[in-house]
């Protein structure tokens, strides 16, 4: 068993293995420049498995208590810049965790300028 980087050839093996997975999601397109890591394990029948690592962002907003319509007004403005700045970045997305004293309130907000409250869990881990 070998683990070696991932290439164009292995595309059709990997659209199998996502397939029999059963989880409902759209094949990602893993030639994307975000796409920063591409492996695959190989035994002696081939791939088995393909693990990728793409860029992504963690939101942090830190902002002094004030009244609930300033604060949306600094919020807009985040939402607005923001983006394109991360996309020149090279970032396909960013995350935001919400704390849960204010998810329900904070979150129907979010949605409503775009974000997606995702369905699975997260989990994280340090790597330097």
């Amino acid at each position: 068993m070998i683990i070696r980087p991932y290439t164009e050839a292995d595309v059709e093996r990997v659209k199998e293995l996502h397939a029999a997975q059963g989880f409902e999601y759209e094949f990602p397109d893993f030639s994307r420049p975000e796409f920063i890591i591409r492996s695959v394990i190989e035994n002696g029948n081939g791939v088995e498995a393909g693990l990728f690592l793409r860029k992504t962002a963690e939101v942090f907003l830190l902002m002094q208590p004030m009244a609930r319509k300033a604060a949306l007004q600094r919020i807009l403005i985040f939402d607005r810049e923001i983006p394109p700045l991360a996309a020149r970045k090279g970032f396909s997305d960013v995350h935001a965790w919400l704390p849960p004293e204010i998810e329900k309130r904070f979150g129907k907000l979010m949605e409503h300028l775009g974000w997606r409250k995702q369905l699975w869990p997260s989990y994280s881990r340090e790597v330097g």
